[in-house]
């Protein structure tokens, strides 16, 4: 039985709670379970707020994106630059700091790929069996935290859940996650099996030609708010309240069960500003 989120928690925008099925996945029993969720269409996108002007000192704005996103200072950035034969990427922020490449069942991660953008230099292919495996950090438990991540899609199924960024831990299901299938972008909570208020964003879209398009995503959580929201290509498309706590001992892992590319991701353990947002989405281009 579906239930909506503002049932349990008299509040949010747009969200399904549904039981969960937990799966053991091929790569670690810690992966997420692929969940039913109401089908409802996504909100459009909002028009900009006063959190969207940017104030007179709004930070690095122009130049090239990798600099604009380190203006940020994030803790972890990984740019994805590494050679084919590499076999971990780097984190900017920490020379300590790896994520490791992971390819279950046959599969195989390519390092060297066309990215987003010239100026990004190189993206990763990832096949659905394979993910990049960062170890046990981010647990931000009842923190803030931004989470952002290009990616692109070879496919989208009405079941097949992708995620480009998921921090879980399963049974009891703990943690967040950032998955979408072809009816809606959601950036998820959890703790014991139970989902707080996701924010919703509409699905990637094909074109003519079959081709799914680069999508700049932001899953962004305020602690202090108790607000979960999601940015898809530099605007904000729902926010929810949802639970104050996500603590788990999970891995965080980049690119599970996603057939496509991934690339610029980001971590940081406060609240990124929307216009830092669009900041960093503006200089994309």
């Amino acid at each position: 039985m579906v239930l909506l989120a503002c049932i349990a928690l008299g509040c949010g925008k747009i969200i399904g709670i549904a039981p969960v099925t937990h799966q053991d996945a091929a790569s670690q029993d810690s992966a997420p379970a692929d969940t039913a969720v109401e089908d409802v269409a996504p909100p459009p996108p909002e028009e900009p707020s006063s959190e969207c002007d940017p104030p007179s000192d709004a930070g690095v704005t122009s130049g090239p994106y990798a600099d604009v996103v380190r203006s940020d200072a994030p803790l972890a950035y990984w740019r994805f630059e590494e050679p084919k034969g590499a076999l971990s990427i780097p984190n900017e922020m920490d020379s300590t700091a790896f994520a490791a490449m992971v390819t279950n069942l046959g599969g195989t991660i390519t390092l060297g790929e066309p990215s987003a953008f010239p100026g990004f230099g190189s993206a990763a292919r990832v096949d659905g069996d394979s993910f990049f495996n960062a170890g046990k950090v981010f647990n931000f438990g009842k923190g803030s935290y931004t989470i952002e991540v290009w990616f692109r899609a070879t496919k989208v199924g009405v079941e097949e859940y992708r995620w480009p960024i998921v921090h879980e831990l399963a049974a009891p299901r703990r943690g967040y996650n950032v998955h979408f299938t072809s009816e809606a972008i959601r950036a998820e909570r959890w703790f014991d099996d139970k989902a707080g208020g996701n924010a919703v964003g509409p699905p990637p879209k094909a074109d003519g030609t079959g081709t799914f398009p680069w999508i700049f995503l932001v899953a962004r959580y305020d602690a202090g708010k108790q607000i979960s929201s999601l940015f898809v290509d530099g605007l904000q498309t729902s926010e929810s309240e949802t639970i104050p706590d996500v603590s788990n001992t999970g891995l965080f892992r980049i690119g599970e069960k996603l057939d496509g590319w991934v690339d610029e991701v980001a971590v940081w353990d406060s609240v990124l500003p929307c216009h830092r947002i669009k900041a960093h989405f503006a200089a994309a281009k």
